[in-house]
């Protein structure tokens, strides 16, 4: 699937702290995540695609800044759905979701194949908005360059399991990088289907209002 040239058709800003243009994409030491770790703002999103969903596994997570690639469900009502782009930052058993104009700032822990987020603190974009007690738990793969956490979608007639694939990134610049178009078959799905559409994020920095237009 062809790269959407990101840079001349969306209203993109980068916004990396000095120092961080080389980076690896997380691992072990470093500051303590904090809202401003790694923010992103876009109205990209990714599809869901209707298939059979393996049982988690666990695994060792790894540390790093992931973006969710694609979504799987069991349910067939499901194939095409769009889920908003988010990223997600793991250092050390700790975690920062972004992917609009709030996002999250917590702790993960593992037990068997089940991983639980619990939040600490509201982020809103970049910015410290205070604390927020609630968490989630899924079932959970994970590897090398990957993590897949299984939900539970729930309603007043039926419930079904999706997985949200979560890919590591080997730098922030990832997180904008679009594709031209859904593959047929779970893969990198990130696009922007709206025509005013937009990608921005920061690392290790705060990311200004004025490129987040929601």
């Amino acid at each position: 699937m062809a790269r959407l040239d990101v840079a001349c058709s969306l209203v993109f800003v980068a916004a990396l702290a000095a120092g961080c243009a080389g980076d690896d994409g997380g691992g072990d030491g470093g500051p303590p995540l904090a809202c401003d770790s790694l923010t992103l703002c876009t109205y990209a999103e990714v599809t869901t695609y209707h298939t059979t969903l393996a049982e988690p596994a666990g695994g060792a997570i790894v540390d790093g800044q992931y973006r969710l690639a694609w979504v799987e469900s069991e349910h067939a009502d499901d194939d095409g759905r769009l889920e908003s782009l988010m990223a997600l930052e793991i250092r050390g058993g700790t975690f920062r979701e972004s992917g609009n104009s709030t996002g999250y700032l917590g702790t993960i822990t593992t037990s068997g194949t089940d991983l639980t987020m619990h939040s600490t603190e509201r982020c809103v974009l970049s910015v410290d908005d205070g604390s927020t007690e609630a968490s989630w738990t899924y079932g959970y793969t994970a590897t090398a360059n990957q993590l897949r956490l299984r939900d539970t979608v729930t309603t007043s007639s039926s419930s079904w399991h999706v997985v949200r694939v979560y890919q590591r990134m080997a730098s922030p610049d990832e997180l904008c990088e679009l594709e031209s178009g859904a593959p047929s078959s779970p893969g990198d799905s990130a696009v922007c289907w709206a025509s005013n559409c937009f990608c921005a994020y920061a690392v290790n920095t705060e990311l200004a209002e004025s490129s987040c237009p929601f």
